[in-house]
């Protein structure tokens, strides 16, 4: 199961106070809480960007790194076994070579004790044939069994992971059926079937390659097939694959077993009687033969890169399984299939590819499910094609095609349901696609409800203590915190944490993910000691499993850093924006433009405890990165060159910042329009640059300007439309406007009203309107206004004291209304 679609939780800083220049409501001027999606095969939901490792496939992922081996797990090195000659085979060696054979394979899904017995019994026989050849085939070491057998081996292991591991997302798990489990069933031989000593040789090899993959080591489980497939070349009269046949049957089997069952490479030319007189439906779902294959033998290689992450190097081995499947002109209906499962398997890798191609893998998948509705007719349901209707959703789903990726799920589960039953972990790995397709949609009562479904059927079928388990609850968890349920979610996101220490241990990525999720949820709450001492027991975990350059401890870091600077702790701020920046600049380069938002943080912490030159020089630093990422048109470029504008005009360098603003003011125009309310902030910081220079009347123009902006792109009752206006009465105030002043005050209060406003901030416009009044010698209005403004100051929970009576005359009042005078 390929894992969480997922969804960012970010938190955004209130916005910059509207009476001075903005900074912008972007990210430039300051760092949100991120979340974090951990690797790039994320098992989460921390994002409503698309990962293809976020959506939940058919598998999820194991997440153990396996050290390259001497070939690195990529190439095909045959130097294992020595150029030979098969001897003659007498009829009581070939016996007993197929005795220990079938021993081997007749243990290999058994018990750990079983899996010794398997090892031992096909080690003989690979001794007995290597007796008979100049082969010289290796079995690899036993050891592993022992250890595998081993009553406190698990125990052992589970300890030195829990401890510290450094193991990302690989591979994908096991659990869980994308399509690429092909080939896997071990091979019995017939001693009568008058197979050649390679052939023998080649199938104790491949069941030996079985063991070690039930095993997990898979570095003894690639060079047994390695040996296998040069054995195979050697035999193949041309030593080509698609020339060598080895075979005991020519019928062709069903779909069912098709994935499991090898057969050999090509077949004869002319159809067999028994196939061509049969109908569609009876030859293919005779029973299969028992042959060992180049086919199979790709396949496993490939799979084994693929589990190991080594996807570029999975591709061109499965190509070459495509390479013989294509190989034969007139294919049976069972070469059909093996056909069209080698499609799916390519169609999984071009998904998994670092870079994604989708097209490929859904033509590559279309092909597949083309090939089996053919061979087994159009109505056919079988558990191949629901994997792949589930594979091509998964792709639907990447694409932002959520509706298509929701009707493809929906086939898949119903199929799925009535093959395998209602409980089976695959009905769960498709319930979870479409619980994701939901969730991303933002419908979330149906995505909780099927979250809530895989979550019943995975502790039934996996236990409660187990690492599916504890992701679940923090998708869950998720839902609540979307909408702002605090209380649901912290319990979910906390139950989340102790179901993935007990399967995971303590240090292990998903630990670390959750983390930040209950960090993110505490710094919404505003409980920054509870969201600090949990970001920092995650960065503790991150530091442990993830490489010290991984992008997460950055985010982490500024997440830290960002808390610091809200509670003014600015030395330890920049201290840990300053680490971030270190990171991203060893593991990005110098120039990448992910270090020119830490260094805007850096940049404002020095903006806030003025610290202007400084700032000036980090803008300046993050400027030159975005020009040089994204060129002098974007925005990123222009919310860069406001913030410089600020910090320049804090240096009264106002014809400097005016240019600085005037630059912005163009780029977002011409990127957002003229009524995007990212123009209006750079409206209002030249409209008070304007103001600050004594250009009233051009400062006016700007400020009114601003305002209709600001009520095109947010509407007549926004927070911004009444600051705008408040501001604008200010002005005209200011410049003995007295009626136009008059005019702004009332009418934003006439909105405050309309909102039902708080009580605070009406009672600061009426004390505007009072001082107005009291301007103009309105003594009955200013008591009005004062009256009203006192009142509300009380209901708000302030004292009368606060009212600023201001901007007259008292000596001059006091001759127009003598009752004032004792006042001035």
């Amino acid at each position: 199961m390929s894992y969480l679609h997922g969804t960012n939780n970010n938190m955004n800083t209130s916005a910059a106070n509207h009476h001075h220049p903005h900074h912008d409501s972007s990210n430039i001027m300051d760092m949100s809480i991120k979340s974090i999606d951990m690797s790039s095969r994320s098992i989460d939901i921390s994002s409503k960007s698309t990962t293809r490792s976020d959506i939940l496939g058919s598998s999820y992922k194991h997440h153990h790194h396996h050290q390259s081996s001497n070939n690195n797990g990529n190439s095909m090195s045959f130097s294992n076994i020595a150029t030979g000659i098969a001897m003659p085979a007498s009829t009581s060696m070939l016996e007993s070579i197929t005795r220990h054979n079938n021993t081997g394979v007749s243990c290999l899904e058994g018990t750990a004790e079983q899996l010794v017995e398997a090892g031992h019994a096909l080690k003989r026989a690979l001794e007995k044939a290597n007796a008979m050849t100049f082969f010289n085939a290796h079995a690899g070491s036993l050891q592993t069994l022992h250890r595998h057998a081993s009553p406190t081996s698990s125990a052992n292991n589970k300890e030195e992971g829990e401890e510290v591991s450094k193991n990302l997302y690989i591979y994908q798990r096991g659990e869980y059926d994308e399509g690429m489990h092909t080939f896997s069933q071990p091979l019995p031989l017939d001693a009568t079937a008058g197979l050649s000593m390679h052939a023998v040789t080649s199938t104790i090899l491949f069941n030996l390659g079985q063991l070690y993959l039930r095993l997990n080591e898979e570095q003894e489980a690639t060079e047994a097939f390695l040996q296998a497939l040069q054995l195979l070349h050697m035999g193949s009269p041309t030593g080509s694959a698609t020339a060598y046949v080895v075979t005991t049957s020519t019928t062709t089997v069903s779909s069912s077993t098709t994935t499991n069952s090898p057969v050999s490479a090509t077949v004869s030319s002319t159809k067999d009687s028994s196939s061509s007189s049969s109908s569609k439906k009876d030859s293919a779902t005779a029973a299969p033969p028992q042959t060992i294959s180049f086919l199979a033998l790709y396949h496993n290689l490939g799979h084994l890169q693929y589990r190991q992450g080594h996807y570029e190097d999975a591709v061109r081995t499965y190509s070459k399984a495509l390479e013989v499947g294509r190989a034969c002109p007139t294919p049976s209906s069972h070469q059909l299939l093996e056909l069209a499962a080698t499609l799916n398997c390519l169609g999984v890798l071009c998904f998994h590819l670092p870079q994604a191609d989708t097209e490929q893998a859904m033509a590559l998948y279309q092909e597949s499910l083309t090939l089996r509705y053919a061979v087994l007719g159009k109505d056919a349901a079988t558990k191949e094609i629901a994997t792949t209707l589930n594979n091509i959703g998964r792709v639907h789903y990447m694409k932002g095609q959520h509706e298509l990726a929701l009707t493809w799920y929906q086939r898949a589960l119903e199929m799925r349901r009535h093959l395998l039953g209602p409980d089976h972990l695959d009905v769960a790995a498709t319930i979870y696609n479409a619980g994701q397709t939901h969730h991303q949609r933002g419908q979330l009562s149906e995505a909780m409800r099927l979250y809530k479904e895989f979550l019943r059927i995975a502790q039934q079928r996996l236990g409660v203590y187990h690492r599916d388990v504890a992701t679940m609850l923090k998708c869950m968890a998720q839902i609540h915190h979307e909408q702002k349920e605090y209380g649901p979610a912290a319990e979910l996101y906390e139950q989340a944490l102790r179901v993935g220490k007990a399967a995971l241990g303590t240090y292990h990525p998903e630990v670390a993910s959750t983390l930040n999720k209950l960090g993110n949820l505490f710094y919404e709450r505003g409980d920054m000691d509870a969201a600090l001492a949990v970001y920092q027991e995650g960065l503790q975990v991150e530091r442990a499993v993830l490489d010290t350059y991984h992008p997460n401890i950055v985010v982490t870091l500024t997440n830290i850093g960002q808390i610091h600077k809200l509670r003014g702790e600015h030395q330890a701020a920049l201290r840990l924006y300053k680490e971030a920046v270190s990171v991203q600049r060893h593991s990005l380069g110098a120039s990448h433009p992910n270090i020119a938002t830490t260094l805007s943080s850096i940049a404002l912490i020095h903006y806030q405890t003025r610290a202007y030159t400084k700032a000036l020089d980090v803008y300046q630093e993050a400027l030159r990165i975005r020009r040089d990422a994204f060129g002098d048109v974007h925005l990123d470029v222009a919310s860069t060159l406001n913030s410089l504008g600020l910090v320049l005009f804090k240096m009264q360098l106002h014809d400097f910042a005016l240019q600085s603003f005037r630059e912005s003011l163009r780029i977002r125009r011409d990127l957002l329009g003229n009524d995007h309310r990212e123009v209006a902030i750079i409206l209002y910081n030249i409209a008070t640059i304007m103001l600050e220079t004594g250009d009233d009347e051009e400062a006016l123009v700007f400020y009114r300007e601003t305002l209709r902006v600001e009520r095109a792109a947010l509407g007549e009752s926004h927070a911004d439309v009444i600051a705008t206006t408040l501001h604008l009465g200010q002005v005209h105030q200011q410049r003995g406007e007295l009626t136009e002043a008059l005019e702004y005050f009332e009418h934003a209060l006439r909105i405050q009203r309309a909102n039902r406003g708080g009580p605070e901030a009406m009672a600061t416009t009426l004390n505007h309107i009072g001082n107005v009044h009291l301007q103009r010698g309105d003594a009955q209005s200013l008591v009005q206004s004062f009256s009203q403004a006192t009142r509300l100051l009380r209901d708000a929970g302030k004292s009368e004291q606060d009212l600023a009576i201001s901007g007259f005359n008292f000596y001059g009042l006091s001759k127009m209304h003598p009752e004032c005078a004792p006042v001035a």
